[in-house]
């Protein structure tokens, strides 16, 4: 499972990356887009069509982008991506409060990773807490290692090097298959460890194997 964990640790390193540029301060930043409107009098900023937000190596691009001029509420709506290196956050709808440093992530969500695909219903990230929440037919794929994961939920707890799938989970690596109300991982120990009411399905041998 080490490659599995890998990729786990890689995907929440990039929501936090995200987040952090968003909430943190920064040199430059710099916003792109067909159509930018400041009115000072609402205190706002929107930005439409083609939009690009960039800082460093991290960027976001989206179709419309609004937040207030104090930059604490942003909302991102339609073809939202985000980018660092080879990683990639995509959906279609992003809301973020920075003085909270809580967001979500909507609109058929996933995110890549060095061969590393997690999709759900919505994303949840709370970047003073160092968590992470994928909600809803949340589904793991890691192409590397052969496994594939599904769950109603997976947290990520940073303090406690914990990534935790339930509800009715199904794991898959190879012709071995586990099913489970809930599977914890340890990121420290590389321990698997399977909750309540659990069945593993190992394949048959045939005649003669050791």
């Amino acid at each position: 499972m080490n490659k599995y964990l890998i990729g786990v640790i890689s995907t929440i390193i990039l929501c936090l990356m995200v987040t952090a540029v968003l909430a943190g301060e920064q040199p430059e930043i710099e916003l792109r887009a067909d159509e930018l409107i400041i009115d000072d009098l609402e205190g706002e900023v929107t930005a439409k069509g083609n939009v690009s937000f960039r800082e460093g190596e991290v960027s976001l691009t989206t179709q419309k982008l609004m937040a207030n001029q104090e930059l604490e509420q942003l909302e991102a709506e339609g073809e939202v991506v985000f980018k660092q290196q080879q990683q990639r956050m995509a959906g279609d709808y992003l809301i973020y409060d920075n003085h909270s440093q809580q967001g979500r992530l909507e609109g058929d969500p996933r995110v890549e990773a060095d061969g590393l695909l997690i999709t759900a219903g919505q994303f949840e990230f709370d970047l003073a807490a160092e968590q992470f929440t994928a909600i809803d037919q949340v589904y793991l794929e890691d192409q590397k290692d052969d496994f594939v994961a599904y769950a109603e939920r997976l947290e990520f707890y940073h303090q406690r090097e914990q990534v935790v799938l339930t509800g009715n989970v199904k794991a898959e690596r190879g012709e071995q298959k586990m099913n489970a109300q809930e599977i914890v991982f340890d990121l420290t120990t590389r321990k698997m460890e399977a909750r309540g009411e659990t069945k593993l399905i190992l394949p048959g041998r045939q005649r003669g194997d050791n």
